[in-house]
């Protein structure tokens, strides 16, 4: 049962995240999602679309009113990503690094952290995310695929309560408003040891899971 947002409203909440992180995809990743034709329409550059019925249903939980930033449970060990998936995995085991990495740099905003610098990084995790969710790939121990795949929305909704005050404002458009001195922002570029890895985990999730 929605806690925080009328069913009725995801439509609007799905279209400004989705929005969002299509803005600001990396060009790699958007030649990636071209050549997979994962990207339906080449004029919208849409990796995320906000009207799939998987992704509204991720909104639905990382912007779930109950959610407590100081019940967030997070991975403290890498190894336990190790042990999780198969040994013949070990892409998803960076990609899983990754995301958590990014999860406590995030939560932990250190003084001189933008958190406009991960927007590249952060929406095509959902892609991951919803391939994983709907493969077989750790169906042998759900326990451990629920664990991966709260890693990954926790990044989600740290990002979101780092953006807002309440996740029952429907209207997120101001709380993703960049203070930019009145310029254009251009997509930040991602370093090689994350932009390669970014690329792996795609196609890896594309031909594999």
């Amino acid at each position: 049962m929605r806690t925080s947002i009328y069913h009725d409203n995801i439509d609007n909440v799905s279209e400004i995240l989705a929005n969002f992180f299509n803005k600001y995809t990396h060009p790699r990743i958007i030649d990636w999602c071209l050549t997979k034709n994962i990207i339906v329409d080449n004029n919208t550059n849409e990796v995320l679309r906000p009207k799939d019925y998987n992704f509204q249903r991720f909104v639905d939980a990382i912007t779930s009113r109950d959610l407590d930033p100081t019940q967030i449970t997070l991975i403290s060990d890498v190894q336990t990503y190790e042990q999780i998936f198969p040994n013949d995995s070990m892409i998803l085991v960076t990609f899983m690094k990754f995301v958590l990495g990014l999860t406590y740099l995030i939560l932990d905003q250190p003084r001189n952290f933008k958190l406009e610098d991960v927007y590249p990084f952060i929406g095509i995790t959902y892609f991951v995310y919803d391939k994983i969710n709907n493969s077989s790939l750790l169906n042998s121990n759900l326990k451990n695929k629920a664990l991966i795949l709260r890693d990954i929305r926790n990044l989600w909704s740290i990002f979101l309560l780092r953006k807002t005050n309440s996740h029952t404002n429907l209207d997120l458009s101001p709380a993703f408003n960049i203070i930019d001195g009145g310029t254009s922002r251009t997509s930040i570029p991602l370093s090689l040891y994350i932009q390669n890895p970014l690329i792996e985990v795609l196609g890896y999730v594309d031909n594999s899971i």
